[in-house]
């Protein structure tokens, strides 16, 4: 499996593993195919994969919620037009 970027260039991944992430409110979350490329300075996470297996994001104002059992387990803000992955609590309400 190789990984296009920007430019057009074809990167293949040393290795695909399953990492995990911790979240606030003590929430861990499993990626799964993850592609490991130590060059590559930003990772990428695919939401599609995660609405996948019941994650809900609500962006708004430059900011994702992203949630999971209806608690707010993380956020993301934008910066140069991509999201930043923030770990600490956020507001959330139903």
């Amino acid at each position: 499996m190789n990984l296009r970027v920007g430019n057009g260039a074809s990167i293949v991944p040393l290795a695909i593993e399953t990492i995990s992430v911790s979240l606030s409110f003590e929430h861990v979350l499993i990626l799964y195919g993850y592609l490991h490329i130590p060059n590559v300075i930003q990772n990428v996470v695919s939401i599609p994969q995660l609405v996948s297996h019941n994650y809900i994001f609500s962006f708004a104002c430059s900011e994702c919620l992203i949630i999971f059992d209806n608690v707010c387990v993380g956020k993301a803000v934008m910066i140069n037009n991509l999201y930043l992955l923030k770990t600490h609590a956020c507001e959330y309400n139903q």
